[in-house]
């Protein structure tokens, strides 16, 4: 089964079975499937690569490889259709998949598969199916009940089987795709490479570690970095980690990453600032070639700064499907893989043996953590992969639902650095019965010469802040999260020049910047200690008072529970600052959290844990799964991509030129088109957008609501100083 040359005389058979029975094919010697290659020399290639891929993942039962071996084989035989050829589009109904499809199927229905090809007994249906959903999601055959029977008979109650097979065609259908793609040998030796350990990345993770404290002009702590190794070596499967933010608990992840040598390092973060921010570190320490980022925008980056398509070093599908060694991506993308969203099984094998590093997790909803529960539970003894929680201020309530599900799949040890809490006191705060823009307004003389951070729930409250800013001749800086993409780059390319900043959400995490004063709205106790995290971020103490935390003026985005839990709490946590130090926080995450429950039922981590069982379960653990449109079922406000109104013209005119274009060309288009992309949440979308039919997307700023690059998209009176 290892001679890849063994993929042409099985394809001869299959052509010749139908040939005798009037079916008239091309011949795959000739016939070119994708340009400049031929069918034969495509399943080869196609064959290659998962073979090998299999062997790294551990997917080496030798059934699956037959089983992907016949797949190689088969998923394009109805491109020898003599009606099929380069670039002639077809309707879906009467694409190169159906009609592989059908040939296959008529080869089945005659008891002739298992002789024409080396596919194991039971595997039949599974490989009918693949061939049919090899361009699509792995979703349910509604329409064709007889297969569907048999293929849910053959799934049904083996877990274990049902996930090996779905990550089968995931590797089939990566190698399928870099093989259509042209890929060099030179980029499959690199590619594989992705799942092997170096020692390399040991004498990297060490100098790396010390080049980033040099960088920041700190002098290096040996006995901070003995205990920072200490932690990351031991010997359980899982670490639940805390430490006062500044503190490093980036050098406890990379030594972790040094000590367990993962096939796969998965670090998880979240926001997408957050994601950008921490690429850069990752690819100073491993290089460029070995990590990679992906987020929804992820493409825009990487696609439209490049001047042509040579340059690429990857194509994109290679960050798109987890492929590099040291993946950064958001908990969202996590969770959405690890349910096998639309096409997330070409993504989900990467798990296997991985190291899955979850920062400042307690930022988390609750719905995501119930998710993460269940995760865990079903799939961390399939894909044996390793967890390691990291945050400055975890909550009991999250730690003891995670923890409970590890320690079934291995010991869990749990490390609270106490005594580092207890000896800084970095924060003085005081409560304000203003609002925001009061309290600037009194305060203008006292800001001068100060590195400000201000942070506003709302975009409108940001807006103003800024607007304050910009009326009485201070240099400010507005980001939040209703700009397009390539106008919020800008943004965050000037943050590290920003001696005032006002921000909305975006500003809390893992942003590795320090002002001197903080003045916020009264936001949710995970937040607000977020908040706290970007003032006086390498002292240890304040002799006067650096936060101000106002009212707020309106409840958005946070629901009324959230912000009365924090009106309940917010007295002890300042009173408990100046006694404890900075221990109150672990305190007061817990009190906070006992206030929602007791208010409302839905903050409990339960309801989402039993709906994604039951998710994974109905969807035979093979299934896709499909989102909802109408909420987002991990707690966050739904939203909705749009197109602001003064880039209605652009975005048409690259709809234009993706006619016709190949499919590189095609995602280099789509990429800058994206750049015009902004999160509206539906609210806005409901009274303010009108659907654009030639782009397809909700275009807005077109009624109470404009678009200005330098303040976003703002209620009208709000777009100028």
């Amino acid at each position: 089964m290892s001679e890849i040359a063994d993929v042409g005389v099985f394809l001869k058979w299959l052509t010749e079975w139908l040939d005798k029975r009037g079916i008239n094919l091309d011949d795959a010697g000739e016939k070119k499937s994708h340009e400049g290659k031929t069918l034969i020399q495509h399943v080869r290639e196609c064959w290659g690569l998962s073979d090998q891929i299999l062997r790294r993942v551990g997917l080496t039962d030798n059934r699956l490889r037959l089983f992907c071996f016949s797949l190689c084989v088969a998923h394009d035989i109805g491109k020898l259709d003599p009606e099929w050829q380069i670039g002639k589009r077809r309707p879906k109904q009467l694409g190169h998949s159906r009609k592989s499809w059908e040939l296959l199927n008529i080869i089945w229905k005659e008891g002739e598969l298992t002789r024409l090809l080396p596919i194991p007994s039971g595997y039949q249906e599974a490989l009918i199916y693949a061939v049919l959903k090899h361009h699509s999601s792995l979703s349910p055959l509604h329409d064709i009940p007889y297969l569907q029977h048999k293929l849910r008979r053959f799934l049904s109650g083996n877990i274990n089987l049902a996930v090996d097979v779905a990550d089968t065609i995931g590797v089939f259908k990566l190698a399928d795709i870099l093989s259509a793609l042209s890929c060099s040998l030179d980029f499959q030796r690199k590619l594989l490479t992705q799942y092997e350990w170096s020692k390399q990345f040991e004498v990297k993770i060490d100098s790396g570690i010390r080049r980033r404290v040099e960088d920041k002009e700190l002098s290096f702590n040996f006995k901070k970095y003995e205990l920072q190794k200490e932690i990351a070596s031991s010997s359980s499967k899982h670490i639940v980690f805390a430490a006062p933010t500044g503190w490093g608990k980036t050098a406890v992840a990379l030594l972790r990453i040094k000590h367990m040598k993962p096939r796969k390092v998965f670090y998880i973060l979240p926001t997408i600032t957050a994601i950008r921010e921490f690429t850069k570190i990752l690819e100073y320490i491993f290089g460029p070639e070995y990590v990679g980022e992906y987020f929804y925008f992820a493409d825009v980056e990487y696609l439209a700064g490049q001047e042509s398509l040579e340059e690429f070093e990857y194509p994109i599908d290679f960050y798109r499907y987890f492929v590099p060694k040291i993946m950064i991506t958001t908990v969202d993308q996590l969770l959405l893989t690890t349910l096998q969203f639309g096409k997330y099984h070409l993504r989900r094998y990467n798990l296997r043996d991985s190291l899955l590093i979850f920062d400042e997790f307690h930022l988390f909803t609750p719905q995501m953590v119930g998710a993460l529960k269940a995760v865990f539970e079903e799939l961390a003894d399939i894909y044996n992969f390793s967890v390691l929680l990291m945050s400055a201020t975890p909550s009991e309530t999250y730690v003891n639902a995670l923890e409970e599900t590890l320690k079934e799949y291995g010991e869990v040890e749990e490390r609270v650095l106490k005594d580092q809490y207890e000896q800084l006191r970095r924060h003085s705060v005081e409560r304000v019965d203003e609002s925001l823009l009061e309290f600037l307004q009194e305060k203008e003389n006292e800001l001068k010469g100060k590195r400000i951070l201000v942070i506003s729930n709302t975009v409108d409250g940001a807006v103003q802040a800024y607007n304050f800013f910009r009326k009485v001749g201070y240099e400010a800086h507005l980001i939040h999260g209703r700009f397009t993409y390539k106008d919020r780059m800008k943004k965050e390319k000037e943050l590290s020049r920003a001696n005032i900043l006002v921000s909305t959400q975006v500003a809390e995490v893992s942003l590795d910047i320090s002002y001197d004063v903080l003045i916020t709205e009264l936001a949710p106790i995970p937040s607000l200690i977020q908040r706290f995290g970007r003032v006086n971020r390498y002292g240890k103490y304040s002799k006067e008072t650096n936060i101000y935390i106002c009212k707020y003026k309106s409840e958005g985005p946070y629901s009324p529970i959230e912000l009365k839990g924090s009106e309940e709490v917010l007295d002890d946590l300042i009173t408990d600052l100046q006694k404890d130090g900075e221990y109150a926080y672990l305190n007061i995450l817990d009190d906070y959290y006992n206030q929602l429950f007791s208010y409302q039922k839905q903050w409990e981590i339960e309801p989402m844990y039993k709906n994604c069982k039951e998710m994974l379960s109905k969807n035979k653990y093979f299934y896709c799964f499909k989102l909802p449109k109408d909420k987002n079922i991990f707690g966050r406000e739904p939203s909705c991509l749009a197109i602001p109104r003064n880039y209605r013209t652009e975005v048409r005119k690259l709809k234009e030129e993706m006619r016709g274009r190949t499919y590189e060309e095609r995602r280099r288009l789509l990429a800058n088109l994206k750049k015009y992309f902004i999160s509206v949440p539906l609210s806005i979308i409901a009274k303010e957008s009108e659907w654009d039919k030639d782009i397809g997307l909700f275009v807005v700023g077109i009624k109470e609501y404009v678009y200005d690059p330098e303040r976003g998209l703002v209620k009208e009176e709000l777009s100028y100083t």
